[in-house]
């Protein structure tokens, strides 16, 4: 009888640490952010602000944020590009806020720099 009581009971214990391993916890992707959402966001932090100014501006609230999107507010491709490979080189990186740009073409750039796999 006991020894039937210790299977039951194992065996609850698999599938609930299956489930918890199996849930999408902190895996969960974040939802993008729209440009004018980040642009609204940014604007207050880095006000009247243009050129290599307004780019160091906008890596250092990415940086401090911890959120790669907002290097997506950056109008030129070169700083938008050098933003996203900073961010994805510094500690602030989280690979899965590359999910939070709505360009799929900036997402996948940070997907590829932020890939925990090739990051050495």
């Amino acid at each position: 009888m006991k020894a039937g009581l210790f299977v039951v009971f194992g065996t609850m214990l698999i599938m609930l640490f299956a489930a918890g391993c199996t849930s999408s916890g902190n895996n969960a992707q974040p939802a993008p952010a729209s440009a004018s959402q980040l642009k609204a966001w940014i604007e207050p932090r880095c006000p009247s602000m243009s050129g290599a100014e307004l780019n160091n501006c906008t890596y250092n609230q990415a940086l401090q944020s911890k959120d790669v999107a907002v290097c997506t507010t950056l109008d030129n491709l070169e700083a938008r590009n050098t933003c996203i490979t900073s961010w994805c080189l510094s500690g602030a990186r989280d690979y899965n806020t590359c999910y939070r740009i709505a360009d799929k073409n900036d997402q996948l750039l940070c997907l590829s720099k932020c890939n925990p796999n090739q990051i050495k």
